[in-house]
């Protein structure tokens, strides 16, 4: 039996030995390759979009370039149990988002102070930036504030927006839509 076993083993292993890796032959000059730019960075939404073809960093869409823009929010607030807030309930804001790099944004038109919100590669979303279990400093040094904003992934002149405010003797919840300006 242990015959048997042995001589399989060295069968396995000449069979094993006498194998060649194939090469693969990719025709890395065809006409149509040359011709097809694609984004060859993993931070890009894009990234690897019309591959085969040539790599061509001026392709790559950043997820920061989804959000820039100028926009118009129409924002609904409500209070902390769902309802229309009574002392403000629509208001409407021009909102700016500038990128500060691939995917850190910069929202100003809120308050004096600047929010900053982080776009990942993937999901049209991006959220606001915080180490607080609230959320980041809003309006005042009382309020934080958490939440995020979704682009339209069929209509990009649109924004989705939901922010929650903490503040220090009420919670508001901002809803709305932004509209891209000219």
């Amino acid at each position: 039996m242990k015959q048997k076993w042995v001589w399989g083993a060295l069968l396995l292993l000449c069979a094993a030995a006498a194998c060649k890796r194939e090469e693969a032959h990719y025709n890395t000059t065809a006409p149509q390759l040359q011709t097809r730019h694609f984004c060859n960075d993993p931070a890009a939404v894009n990234y690897n979009w019309d591959f085969p073809g040539k790599p061509d960093s001026t392709t790559c869409v950043y997820p920061a370039d989804l959000f820039r823009g100028k926009f118009l929010f129409r924002d609904s607030v409500y209070d902390g149990d769902g309802y229309p807030d009574s002392a403000a309930s629509q208001k409407e804001y021009t909102l700016t988002i500038s990128g500060v790099g691939k995917n850190a944004l910069r929202l100003t038109g809120f308050c004096a102070t600047p929010l900053t919100l982080t776009a990942p590669r993937t999901g049209f979303r991006a959220s606001l930036d915080t180490n607080a279990v609230t959320g980041q400093i809003f309006c005042r040094p009382q309020d934080t504030v958490n939440g995020f904003l979704i682009r339209n992934y069929a209509d990009s002149t649109q924004l989705q927006i939901q922010f929650t405010v903490y503040a220090d003797t009420s919670v508001r919840t901002h809803r709305g839509t932004a509209y891209r300006q000219p």
